[in-house]
């Protein structure tokens, strides 16, 4: 499941993210940790639609995917409180640290659910 929604979820956290620096930038209330922590938030991104564009769904495990989604979420978080934007100029961060932080929990648990189903040996 996560494959499957992976690509459209990355493309709407981009579309978001580039919304919220525009927005930091005409607003010019960001400071720099705020600029770097965008920066690393794309850089996340990108790398993880690499991932998935270029290597095929399969290179993206669950667990991967949760984690680089998690990361999104938390570079939103961070933003949001390093920014200095507040409503209604936030709430396109908001929407990217809430799809970021729902995609990692769908990741993990699909993650936990295929080892839970995977029959191992235990003697």
């Amino acid at each position: 499941m996560l494959a499957k929604f992976a690509l459209p979820a990355l493309t709407m956290i981009a579309a978001l993210l580039l919304t919220s620096v525009v927005l930091a930038a005409s607003a010019t209330a960001a400071k720099w940790p705020a600029w770097a922590i965008a920066g690393g938030t794309a850089l996340t991104a990108a790398v993880l639609a690499a991932i998935s564009l270029v290597f095929g769904k399969s290179r993206l495990s669950p667990r991967k995917g949760g984690i680089g989604f998690f990361l999104l979420g938390l570079g939103g978080a961070l933003f949001l409180s390093t920014s200095g934007l507040t409503l209604p100029a936030s709430i396109p961060t908001w929407v990217w640290m809430i799809l970021g932080i729902g995609m990692a929990t769908v990741g993990l648990i699909e993650d936990a659910d295929t080892a839970q189903s995977t029959p191992r040996n235990r003697l």
